[in-house]
């Protein structure tokens, strides 16, 4: 009744505001048959039956009735373990300059829509440099769906180093906001890269000097030594006039991570117009910031001694903390310890027989003594560094022909005969050894010399009586050479590898002789580091202790290291081997390089 009622004075209001602006508006009269009776019945029907209604209830109803509508809400959620970090080198932090994400799928799982829906994402730990947007339109999700979600992040240059936490809520029109998250991750500040030349050789295909009008070699290892990654490097060989690339100047790295480093090789000649004593080069470096390459101007003087072009080294190295320099020599070839006193009577035979194929037409590369003259090179600025023996007492010979080591030889024995017994020699040999097939006798083999002709050769017998024929205050005698018919992983004669077990050949006087290896065994390479294992080693012990060292010590640290190295290695066994003469017994154990 009361509904009814409420109707009536509804329809009595409206009634008396249309009929205004009837009256009001209308140019034609409704006073039509019939009409006054409709306005009457209109106007008070409803007057006499509220009033009715007031007499029986005794009471009057004038306030309205409110309708409320039935809402079905939505149920935001984050899907279980979608809540992750992207980033773009994928260590699961925000570098400096680095752009990612943090990424989540929302789901609805109420009966009803979520409208407006928007992503609030605050950061409580004040990371400065941490860069995204505060908040992000979603717009509405319907029941059973889900929606990927994903908030930019990056870092600026000045982003600092911590751990950043990312609080995050779904916020919806009607209230129905998602449980709030987060996620944590680490930031790091920028680390600046550092790109570089470390290190540069210049070679020639067959080794020799460099020579005008002939092409050269220039081998450089550009590194990032920095921490920071950095991309977008190249270089430019820059050369002076009448100096000619024999083919492209600029090289294009690309990206090295931190230790990261690449080799590059670059081929120049210089005519025979140039006419200064060296050859500059300037290698000109850029990277991605413009700022952490640097420049490096090498040089290399006419008619220097080159070494023969080397293998490619593999020098890719993974991101680490602690970054080593790569390089194309060995690390006993640099920091050299510097002995500054001079020994006036000490003086020194150096030989590095490596090339033989260029000599004998009927040998492969593969015959020759692979690192035999970078053996040889380096023990010669031994001699001088740590020795203490004067460049000018140092006889020294790459690659000698039969005539050429005989004379050698006899410069030493005639400076031991002219020294009168106060001469110290040290004499260093790197190159092949072979046996007589028939007397087993052993040979050192000069570059011209075929192993089927070790006769032809310098009879390790009669070089070993030659220097003791005269007194000597010691004489010291290196080996890195076999006599078994192998040697450095190579045969002498091609298409034969004999091996013999050679005499043993006696020795007298001051002498001590280190080797090697013994009996059939061969002496190795040691590809890493550039050099024969054993002399690898011998340089080694001498850098570590600058010299101060006694006999005795440097041959029980040959004979553990090369044994070691060559089974792990080479996977062959080489025992090197120290031989004295009867005439210094156990005397020889007390003496020391410096």
């Amino acid at each position: 009744m009361e509904s009814f009622l409420y109707h009536s004075k509804f329809m009595y209001q409206r009634s008396v505001n249309n009929h205004k602006i009837y009256f009001m508006n209308s140019k034609t009269a409704f006073l039509k048959k019939g009409g006054l009776i409709l306005v009457f019945i209109q106007l008070c029907l409803p007057m006499m039956l509220l009033a009715q209604q007031s007499q029986v209830s005794g009471v009057s109803k004038s306030t309205p009735v409110h309708i409320t509508r039935a809402v079905v809400p939505p149920y935001l959620l984050v899907k279980e373990n979608s809540l992750v970090l992207f980033d773009n080198n994928n260590n699961n932090r925000i570098d400096a300059l680095e752009h990612g994400s943090v990424d989540f799928v929302l789901q609805n799982k109420g009966k009803g829509t979520a409208f407006g829906l928007t992503v609030s994402i605050t950061e409580k730990s004040s990371i400065n440099g941490l860069v995204f947007e505060n908040n992000i339109n979603v717009g509405r999700l319907e029941p059973g769906q889900e929606k990927k979600i994903s908030i930019p992040v990056r870092g600026e240059f000045y982003l600092t180093t911590g751990t950043a936490e990312l609080s995050i809520v779904v916020k919806e029109k009607s209230g129905f906001d998602s449980d709030p998250m987060s996620i944590k991750f680490k930031t790091l500040e920028f680390l600046q890269p550092n790109v570089k030349i470390v290190d540069a050789q210049f070679n020639t295909e067959g080794g020799g000097t460099l020579r005008l009008g002939l092409p050269v070699t220039l081998k450089v290892i550009v590194q990032n030594i920095g921490q920071g990654v950095t991309d977008n490097i190249s270089s430019e060989f820059q050369l002076p006039d009448m100096v000619f690339a024999t083919d492209a100047t600029k090289f294009a790295i690309g990206k090295l991570l931190p230790g990261e480093s690449k080799v590059l090789n670059f081929e120049f000649t210089a005519n025979k117009q140039y006419n200064k004593p060296r050859i500059p080069i300037t290698v000109h470096l850029t990277e991605r910031y413009g700022k952490y390459a640097h420049d490096t101007i090498l040089q290399a003087a006419v008619n220097q001694v080159l070494a023969k072009v080397s293998k490619d080294i593999d020098t890719r190295m993974p991101e680490h903390v602690n970054i080593t320099n790569a390089s194309l020599t060995s690390d006993v070839d640099k920091n050299i310890p510097q002995n500054n006193k001079q020994n006036e009577s000490r003086f020194a035979l150096i030989i590095g027989n490596e090339d033989y194929s260029n000599k004998q037409k009927d040998l492969s590369s593969e015959s020759d003594v692979e690192f035999a003259r970078n053996d040889a090179r380096v023990f010669k600025q031994y001699c001088m560094d740590v020795l203490g023996i004067p460049k000018d007492q140092i006889i020294y010979h790459e690659d000698a022909t039969r005539i050429e080591m005989e004379k050698d030889i006899e410069k030493i024995e005639h400076i031991e005969q002219t020294m009168e017994g106060q001469a110290e020699v040290f004499v260093f040999y790197a190159g092949h050894g072979f046996p007589d097939e028939k007397t087993k006798d052993a040979y050192i083999i000069p570059v011209d010399i075929s192993g089927a002709d070790a006769k032809s050769g310098i009879s390790l017998q009669s070089f070993y009586r030659g220097l003791s024929e005269h007194p000597c205050k010691r004489i010291t005698i290196f080996l890195d050479a076999c006599f078994s018919g192998g040697a450095r992983n190579q045969p002498l004669l091609a298409g034969r590898f004999v091996k013999i077990s050679p005499n043993s050949d006696p020795i007298s006087g001051n002498m001590v002789i280190f080797a090697a290896s013994n009996g059939e065994q061969s002496a190795l390479p040691y590809a890493e580091k550039q050099h024969g294992l054993f002399t690898y080693f011998l340089l080694k012990k001498l850098q570590d202790s600058g010299g101060n060292v006694s006999y005795d010590e440097l041959y029980k640290y040959l004979r553990k290291e090369v044994s070691n190295i060559s089974n792990i290695v080479n996977s062959k066994i080489q025992d090197a081997t120290v031989i004295p003469s009867p005439d210094v017994a156990d005397q020889w154990r007390s003496w020391k390089f410096n």
